[in-house]
C-alpha cells in the first residue's frame, strides 16, 4: 500500500501551472545578477521566434515572484506580450532568505555565468537577508576566501554609509565614500575599463570609422575633449 506524503510536504511541492506574464513579479531584490542583460534577452527573443521551447519560469507560489527566469519573461513579453500565458513551476519558500537561495543556485548552475560584479551583488543581497557567509560562497560555488576577495574587492560606501558594489570601472573606489553624483555614474556605468573604451574610441578615429556623426555624438564628442584637456 502506499505511503502518502504527509500535509506539509504536498503543499511544498512545486507545481507547473500556465500563467499570464502580466501576474509574475520581478522583484530585484531578490535578483543575483547586477542587471538584466539585453544581449541574452535578444538571444532568447530569436529562439522562441524560431519556435523553440524554454523551460519553465520557477516563481514563488505565494507572490509569484519569479526566482528563476528573469531574462525569459523579458523575452516571452517582446514576443507574445503581456497577456500571454506561460509555464511557470510554483515552488513554496519559507522566507525571503531561502528563495533567494534558491535564485542564486538556479543562476549559478545554468544559463549566463554569474560575474564577480554579479557575485558581489549576491553577497550584500545575502547579508541583508541574514545569511551566513560560508552558505553565500556554498550556494555560489565559491569559496568563503574567493567570496570575500570579490566583495572587498568591489564594496564602498555611500556618504550616508550604505554600502554599495561598484562597477569594475571603477573598483579602485573599493573601501572609499561615493558621492551622491559618482553612485549614480556607477548605477549607469558599462563595467568595462576606462581604457577599453579609450581604445574602442581610438580605433573608431585613426581608422575613420565614426561616419557621419548626429548632433548629439558631436556634442558628446566635444564635451569629452574638453574633460580630457581639463583631466591633463
Amino acid at each position: 500500500m502506499a505511503v502518502s506524503a504527509p500535509p506539509d510536504a504536498r503543499a511544498r511541492r512545486p507545481t507547473v501551472r500556465q500563467i499570464p506574464l502580466g501576474r509574475l513579479v520581478l522583484d530585484y531584490a531578490i535578483y543575483p545578477r547586477g542587471a538584466i542583460d539585453d544581449v541574452n534577452v535578444r538571444t532568447l527573443v530569436d529562439a522562441l521566434e524560431a519556435g523553440s521551447i524554454l523551460p519553465p519560469i520557477l516563481a514563488d507560489a505565494a507572490s509569484l515572484r519569479v526566482v528563476d527566469g528573469f531574462h525569459r519573461v523579458r523575452a516571452y513579453a517582446r514576443v507574445r506580450g503581456p497577456d500571454a500565458e506561460v509555464d511557470v513551476l510554483l515552488q513554496p519558500y519559507a522566507n525571503d532568505a531561502e528563495l533567494f537561495a534558491a535564485a542564486v543556485r538556479a543562476n549559478v548552475v545554468h544559463g549566463k555565468r554569474l560575474t564577480p560584479y554579479d557575485l558581489a551583488v549576491v553577497a550584500a543581497k545575502a547579508k541583508a537577508l541574514g545569511l551566513e557567509r560560508a552558505e553565500v560562497a556554498e550556494m555560489a560555488g565559491l569559496t568563503r576566501a574567493r567570496l570575500e576577495e570579490l566583495t572587498l574587492k568591489r564594496t564602498a560606501t555611500n556618504e550616508g554609509g550604505r554600502e554599495l558594489i561598484l562597477k569594475r570601472s571603477i573598483q579602485h573606489m573599493a573601501g572609499g565614500t561615493l558621492t551622491a553624483g559618482q553612485v549614480e555614474a556607477n548605477q549607469r556605468l558599462t563595467g568595462w575599463s576606462p581604457q577599453f573604451h579609450a581604445r574602442q574610441l581610438i580605433m573608431l578615429i585613426e581608422n575613420d570609422l565614426l561616419g557621419t556623426l548626429d548632433e548629439a555624438t558631436s556634442a558628446d564628442l566635444a564635451h569629452l575633449a574638453r574633460l580630457l584637456v581639463e583631466f591633463g
